[in-house]
């Protein structure tokens, strides 16, 4: 028996791993990624170390990992060993979560990706696949209920990651079908994490644009700084209007990343197959766009957001934070919800995720000092 996992080095595949290097068994994990074994290992070691604040990962758990180098979006064989006879479970956790620029890329990832996945599962047919998607397949839809068995394109999709998680979605579903294989198909929402990430580990998306946000701030102090502004004009004369735009009544699915692995887990284990079964992992409650909003403006002091549903006239400063994070603003105007049956099913007596209050999105928000490492974390 053995596992194997893409992506472990990611945001998701990370804290999977971690679950996984935390159970009382020892079931082997072969590990695929980009990079050379020794190096995999040493960045899975980095991440799996820095999520375990309280010590669970097994004694000599690493022991179990076997690091293999292949590249999904590329071309050629497997290496020897990633499909054994005894592997039961395939977690293709791996993604390119890019929202803007070349679309070339992300379909290589997301949608050739999958696909060789697809035939590495082919090799071992008694292996459940574990296909992590996303809530956006969604795409465009702003209103009502998403249910957990909709998947549909009508309403077009905001940017080519959607789209390229749509069409592997797809295809999954298809090669089940037609194979009749087990497969869990798991659409979280936007993950989330109240502890902020040192460099070098995978942070979820609002905490790269508080960095952004902290970084400018920084630039335009040292600018007054340098022009020696007079004491108690910093707020009137250098604060950092940014306008969203979007609904002001507005929400996002958020949810805690800790919170998921566990709801994941456990629908993959209630899930015996055959067939396909699909699982919104997403937050009972949504959070207002302005609640998001106030926790930027607590966290940056200097900052003022004001969601607004048109600009006529951006700034450069809000020109390019647009670009360069179109998520947060092509989100803002959704007033849609996520069934929820299917979780609800299969994680048993595992309670809902704690309220995002405003307390947790500004520690989410936080950004670490300058300097700050993995190793001194």
């Amino acid at each position: 028996m053995s596992v194997l996992i893409t992506g472990a080095t990611g945001f998701v595949g990370s804290r999977l791993l971690h679950h996984l290097l935390s159970q009382d068994d020892d079931t082997p994990v072969i590990v695929l990624g980009r990079d050379a074994p020794e190096v995999l290992l040493d960045r899975i070691r980095t991440a799996v170390g820095w999520l375990d604040v309280n010590g669970t990962v097994r004694p000599g758990a690493f022991g179990r990992l076997r690091c293999l180098r292949a590249d999904l979006a590329g071309r050629g064989p497997f290496p020897d060993g990633a499909a054994p006879a005894g592997l039961t479970a395939v977690w293709h956790c791996a993604a390119a979560t890019t929202l803007r620029g070349d679309p070339v890329p992300v379909h290589r990832v997301n949608v050739i990706g999958t696909r060789r996945v697809l035939e590495l599962a082919d090799r071992v047919p008694a292996a459940h696949l574990v296909h992590v998607s996303t809530a956006y397949v969604a795409g465009r839809r702003a209103h009502g209920v998403i249910r957990e068995t909709d998947l549909c394109d009508a309403a077009g999709f905001h940017n080519a990651y959607e789209q390229s998680k749509f069409t592997a979605e797809r295809m999954v579903l298809r090669w089940a079908r037609d194979a009749r294989r087990t497969v869990t198909v798991l659409r979280p929402s936007v993950l989330v994490d109240d502890r902020p990430a040192p460099e070098g580990l995978p942070r979820h998306p609002f905490a790269v644009l508080s960095r952004s946000v902290r970084a400018t701030l920084d630039e335009r102090a040292a600018r007054a700084s340098a022009a020696a502004r007079p004491p108690g004009t910093a707020l009137s004369q250098g604060a950092l209007r940014f306008r969203l735009p979007g609904s002001p009544d507005g929400s996002l699915n958020l949810v805690q990343a800790d919170w998921s692995v566990r709801a994941m887990v456990r629908a993959v284990a209630a899930h015996r197959g055959p067939g396909v079964l699909t699982v919104h992992v997403t937050h009972p409650d949504n959070t207002p766009v302005r609640a998001i909003a106030r926790a930027f403006e607590a966290v940056h002091p200097g900052l003022s957001v004001e969601i607004t549903p048109r600009i006529g006239d951006p700034t450069r400063l809000e020109a390019a934070m647009l670009g360069d994070f179109g998520f947060m603003t092509a989100y803002s105007a959704q007033h849609r919800a996520y069934d929820r049956t299917h979780l609800l099913a299969c994680t048993g007596d595992l309670p809902d995720p704690r309220p995002l209050d405003g307390a947790y999105l500004e520690r989410a928000l936080a950004v670490p000092p300058p300097g700050r490492t993995a190793a001194g974390s």
